[in-house]
């Protein structure tokens, strides 16, 4: 592909994870860095950086596993009140 098509990818990449430190709200701050990290592991693997590739592999997995606990709670809740929510997502 062209190489500018990765440039574009590893900005918004890179703009998504540093935009991310301004979303107060977990769920959308998970998904903003998944997508990000998403971003910067295509880039990485395009230009070969392995670190780059291992980081971002292990923060998906992180924040995709925060987003599927926070899909599975969400799903099958039990009667908690709102202060047990606050306090399990902290």
């Amino acid at each position: 592909m062209n190489e500018m098509f990765f440039d574009i990818i590893s900005w918004l990449g890179l703009a998504l994870c540093i935009g991310a430190f301004f979303v107060k709200d977990m769920i959308k701050l998970r998904l903003v860095t998944f997508t990000g990290c998403l971003c910067l592991g295509v880039y990485y693997t395009h230009i070969d950086v392995v670190q780059g590739m291992i980081s971002n592999v292990i923060i998906l997995a992180i924040n995709g596993a925060y987003l599927f606990k926070f899909k599975f709670n969400k799903l099958f809740k039990r009667g908690k009140t709102r202060l047990e929510d606050e306090l399990e997502y902290s």
